[in-house]
This record gives structure tokens, C-alpha cells and sequence, in this order.
């Protein structure tokens, strides 16, 4: 079966790609500060550095293409420092894909003193020197002279600052605060000599965000306090829809808010930060002009601007789209779907094919909005097949699928075989199709639905569905007589009745 449910990481993060052609010149035509490593030289140069970040990778794959130049950036960073930026090539040196575990391409891991740290942020270089400066370094630098505060603002960052006097307890609070955990997303220091300060006051911690003013914390100098305060007021109100603001969300179950715009301009912002300044601290906002992760995501893709909320049930996503058969979407009416959503009073848009004029064939078919209809009708024992057109182990089913609906069309009304395009209709909350086909029964009594796994030709779907078909009975039935079996079936199709 072709796995298509993972849509996050397909968004997100790097998959194995093997379509296209190695590039003309490569930055290997240049000197190289990374390390190439081997089967035979890797744990030498795990064991003998004490941090060292390596890239597993293979030749034809895309995503490793595309990391070449940002890769060399990250290591002329770091030549000559503490941090070793090595790589090899995993789809040959196949010992050590195995020893540690890489199951896709590129994986990039930080080992500390032996032990590895996954990477998973964006593959930007800059991205990558913070995290690895983060993991390498002091969480919270001691910034001591005026060359090391040049240094510390001469790189963009979202800097978080603390102003504090040596060995006194808000010190201690404040390496509390940098060693959390939470706030791995900012540049940390401390000023301990009041000569430094720069007209900042002591005891306070200060936000420092590209080229805004600075963001000074009052209140209290309490841990839980000043992490609060920082994660609500240092992230930009706006940010691009990415990775990162995907793991943000992810991680701290903050419903995200994408607004999906035809380009990036004033407009665009100005649109964004009308939204944004309602939910400040409530909701990530971001912005996006990729309309197929809105299609993704379950809107159309042909309508833009348009808005998907996303909350988090547990670890997984829940998304709620902005309805675009109504009004086209302004700032103003996208305040209110925003909090509709949150307060789970807003009707989503359900992408759907058109409802069909007539549906007397033998297998019925449905659609986005005819879903909860059919498949949920509690006088019904619906059998249903999530296809998708391009699939080829869907066409192989179909007449099959068909001979079965057949089967039961007259001789079982209370039994329905369905049929649903599951690329081009939402389906109800709950239901996660991971493959194509995937086959579920949702008897009457039982619309949570029952997943069939056995064999898909037409007499194992009318041998082993039958226990299913008859609401889960722990005998198989099985009979020449189709008659006996459609008889079975009149009493009540689920087995309510015993």
C-alpha cells in the first residue's frame, strides 16, 4: 500500500528522493572544511571528539543535493573551533547506517562526547550554527567585555538578556531558566558587570528581536515567571509557515494559525499581524503562499486567502478549515473564525466532490458531505473502500469491489458497499487513512469501524468479511448457499438481536 497520511512529515522534513541529476559544479570542486568519513574511521572520530556533527547522506538523493552549500557554510562556522562537521556517505557505508539507525536521507546527528543527538530544525546553515552552538557551548553566555557583546549581536538572532550581579541568586534563577529547556529557540547571555549594562537596570531580563526595540521584563525574578513572559513575548507576532513553527506548536500543543496569501507583501503582513494582535500568547500565527499545504491540510487549494486552525488533540493534529463557500476571507472575518475554532463552534469547510445526481449502482458512492450520511447511518452496515484514482492496486479491486456491491445490492438492503475517492474528499474526524486501498466496515451499532486486512479477492471478501458482515461473530462463516448467508443477514445485519 502507498502511505500517504504522513502529510506533516511530507511538508516538513526530508524524505528519500531519487529524481534528479547531480548538478554541474558541486562545492567538493572547491577545498572542503567537512570531514569525510567511512565505515572504518567513524567511531575513531566519535570517540575522539568531543562534538562532532555528521551528516549521513547519499550521492543521488535531492534533499542532500540541496544541503551541499548550506552543509559547507555550517563548517567553514565552525573550522578551527570546538565542533568537527564531518559526513558520510550511508547508502555505502552501510555499517554505520546500521550502528546508527539512519532510515532516510539526510540525517544529521550531534554526538557529545560519544552520545548522538538528533537534528531536527530547518537545513539552513544558520539554523544549524545555533543549534549546534546551543548544544556545544554554554546555554547562557557570560558576556565580560565589550568585544564579546560586539560578537554575541553581530549574528541575527532573537537574543534573550539577563542583567544580574555575580554569585547572587538571580544568577542562579537565571541558569534555572537557560538550562529548562524551553527557551532553546533564543541566543542566551548574561551581563554580571554593571559597566556593561548599556542603560539597562539590574535584575531585569531584556528581550532583543532583530531591529525592534528592546522588551523589558518587571516583574518578579521567578523562573516559571520569566519563561512565561519570554515565550510570549519574543517570538515575532507573524512568522513563516515551516518546520520550526510546525515543532513550535507541536511541543508546546499551541494551536497554529496559517493564513494562506497569494504572495508576501505589506498587504500580507498588515493582514497577519490584524489576526495576530487578537490571540497574542493563545495561537502561533503564520503565513504562507503555498497553497498545496492548505490542500493538503484538507482545503481545495483554489481558494485564496484562506485560513486552516490547527489544535492539537493529544500529539495529534487536528485542523479546522475556514469555510470557503462563505465570505471571501478578510482580517476581520478571519478574527472570528479563529475563535470560533478555538471555541469549537466553528463549521469547517469539508472538501468534497459534488454530490452525485443518482447513486443506484451497486457500490454507492461517497463524498465529502454525503459522508456522515451514508457511512454513519445507524440502520446501516456500511462497508467502505478509501481509494485513490492513481493507485494501482485500487484499479486491481475495483471490478472486484463491484462484484461484491452486486452481491448484496438486492439480497442484503440493510448492507451497504461504498466506495470513496479519499484524495479528493474529507473524511469524518477519527478516520486516518494510511494507504491505499484501506477497507473499514462500520456496522450499525459500531461507527468507530472495523478494519479488513485479509486477502482482497472475492471469496475471501465474501468468506472472511462475513464474521464482520454480521457484526464481528467469533465463528466463520462460510456457505455455498448464498441464499443461507443473505438470510442470516435479514435478521437484523448486525447481530443486535443474537
Amino acid at each position: 500500500m502507498i502511505n500517504i497520511f504522513f502529510f506533516v512529515v511530507f511538508l516538513f522534513s526530508g524524505i528519500i528522493y531519487a529524481d534528479e541529476e547531480p548538478s554541474e559544479a558541486t562545492a567538493e570542486e572547491t577545498k572542503s572544511n567537512i570531514v569525510e568519513l567511512t565505515d572504518e574511521t567513524i567511531q575513531d572520530a566519535i570517540k575522539n571528539n568531543p562534538y562532532i556533527f555528521i551528516e549521513f547522506y547519499a550521492p543521488w538523493c535531492g534533499h542532500c543535493k540541496r544541503l551541499v552549500p548550506e552543509y559547507e557554510l555550517l563548517s567553514a562556522y565552525f573550522y578551527g573551533g570546538n565542533v568537527v562537521i564531518a559526513k558520510i556517505d550511508a547508502s555505502t557505508h552501510t555499517v554505520a547506517a546500521g550502528t546508527y539507525g539512519i532510515r532516510g536521507f539526510p540525517t544529521l546527528k550531534l554526538f557529545i562526547n560519544g552520545v548522538p543527538l538528533d537534528y531536527e530544525g530547518e537545513r539552513s546553515s544558520m539554523a544549524m550554527i545555533q543549534w549546534v552552538k546551543k548544544k556545544s557551548g554554554p546555554i547562557t553566555k557570560h558576556l565580560t567585555t565589550e568585544r564579546e557583546v560586539e560578537v554575541f549581536f553581530g549574528e541575527p538572532a532573537i537574543r534573550v538578556i539577563a542583567y544580574v550581579e555575580q554569585d547572587s541568586d538571580n544568577l542562579n534563577t537565571w541558569s534555572e531558566i537557560a538550562t529548562s529547556g524551553k527557551l532553546e529557540d533564543f541566543e542566551l547571555a548574561h551581563y554580571t558587570d554593571a559597566s556593561l549594562y548599556n542603560g539597562q537596570s539590574k535584575d531585569s531580563v531584556v528581550i532583543f528581536r532583530y531591529d525592534e526595540d528592546p522588551i523589558v521584563y518587571s516583574g518578579p525574578f521567578q523562573a516559571d515567571s520569566i519563561i512565561g513572559w519570554v515565550l510570549g513575548e519574543a517570538y515575532p507576532i507573524i512568522d513563516e509557515l515551516a518546520q520550526k513553527t510546525w515543532q513550535r506548536s507541536s511541543n508546546s500543543k499551541q494551536p497554529l494559525l496559517a493564513i494562506f496569501m497569494t504572495d508576501v507583501s505589506d498587504n500580507t503582513f498588515t493582514f497577519a499581524k490584524t489576526v495576530a494582535s487578537n490571540f497574542k500568547g493563545k495561537v502561533i500565527t503564520t503565513y504562507s503562499t503555498a497553497p498545496q499545504i492548505a490542500e493538503r491540510w484538507g482545503a481545495s487549494g483554489k481558494v485564496i486567502p484562506t485560513a486552516i486552525l490547527v489544535k492539537w488533540v493529544g500529539d495529534q493534529p487536528k485542523f479546522i478549515i475556514y469555510n470557503e463557500e462563505a465570505e471571501v476571507l478578510t482580517a476581520d472575518i478571519c478574527v472570528t473564525f479563529t475563535q470560533q475554532s478555538l471555541d469549537g463552534t466553528y463549521t469547517g469547510f469539508k472538501k468534497s466532490e459534488p454530490i452525485p445526481a443518482t447513486n443506484d449502482d451497486a457500490v454507492k458512492v461517497v463524498v465529502g458531505k454525503t459522508f456522515e450520511d451514508i457511512v454513519f447511518d445507524k440502520e446501516k452496515d456500511v462497508f467502505v473502500e478509501f481509494y485513490a484514482p492513481w493507485c494501482g492496486h485500487c484499479k486491481k479491486l475495483a471490478p472486484v469491489w463491484d462484484e461484491l456491491g452486486e452481491i448484496f445490492e438486492d439480497k442484503a438492503p440493510n448492507v451497504v458497499i461504498a466506495k470513496i475517492d479519499a484524495t479528493s474528499n474529507a473524511l469524518a474526524d477519527g478516520i486516518d487513512i494510511s494507504g491505499f486501498p484501506t477497507l473499514i466496515f462500520f456496522p450499525a451499532d459500531n461507527k468507530k469501524g472495523i478494519p479488513y486486512d485479509d486477502d482482497r479477492d472475492l471469496d475471501s471478501m465474501k468468506g472472511g468479511a462475513w464474521p464482520f458482515l454480521v457484526g464481528g461473530l467469533n465463528c466463520l462463516v462460510k456457505s455455498d448457499n448464498e441464499q443461507d448467508l443473505f438470510l442470516l443477514f435479514s435478521f437484523g445485519g448486525s447481530n443486535k438481536n443474537g
